[in-house]
């Protein structure tokens, strides 16, 4: 997945305004704004970071088919069902 394609930055930047901004003291904006980059950064690590240890994303692409999606999306299930009991 590329991590610098607008669809991610809109992502990162709602993730911002949704989940951040609204759990922020009146004295913290400044320094969400001084420490913006810092931050954006700080997410695409840390996302980077979980996908790549998590099997299902080492395999997908942007550049997938639909079919090649179709199979992505089944592996993914069914490596995770559990059987039921």
């Amino acid at each position: 997945m590329h991590m610098d394609a607008p669809k991610w930055k809109i992502g990162v930047q709602y993730f911002i305004s949704n989940q951040i901004e609204p759990s922020l003291t009146p004295d913290e904006p400044f320094a969400l704004t001084q420490n913006f980059t810092a931050l954006v950064r700080t997410i695409d690590d840390t996302v980077r970071a979980a996908m790549l240890d998590q099997p299902p994303f080492q395999t997908f692409s942007d550049d997938m088919k639909p079919t090649e999606f179709e199979t992505f999306c089944a592996d993914g299930f069914f490596s995770t069902r559990t059987p039921l009991n």
